[in-house]
């Protein structure tokens, strides 16, 4: 029992190095503001039509870009 004590000691200890020496710094998304040109290129409607139930994560890919115009 000693010897199992030890070998799961040392997988947990392993397991644990392994996971606090990950480097944890992620790229940052370039953010650009749409520029107004006067006129709306997407309705309220367009941006209920993306949504979908159960699903809330994000209604545009980083690829959208979308000025609303709205009351």
């Amino acid at each position: 029992m000693n010897r199992l004590n030890i070998i799961i000691s040392i997988f947990i200890s392993a397991l644990l190095l392994s996971l606090a020496s990950c480097e944890k710094q992620w790229e940052e998304p370039k953010f650009e503001v749409p520029i107004y040109k006067g006129k709306a290129n997407k309705t309220v409607a367009d941006i209920i039509s993306k949504l979908t139930v159960g699903q809330l994560d994000s209604i545009c890919s980083s690829t959208d870009k979308f000025i609303v115009e709205a009351v």
